[in-house]
């Protein structure tokens, strides 16, 4: 497993968190929400 992790993932994981929802992470992130599942899914 790689220990490295990309700060764009993180800052995804920590909108998802915050807001409890991808949609409304990914509406606060300006991304896609098929992204923000991508994102958290490579943590």
């Amino acid at each position: 497993m790689d220990a490295t992790y990309d700060p764009a993932h993180l800052r995804t994981f920590l909108a998802v968190a915050q807001t409890l929802s991808f949609t409304q992470a990914a509406r606060r992130l300006g991304i896609r929400q098929s992204t923000v599942s991508q994102h958290v899914r490579r943590l």
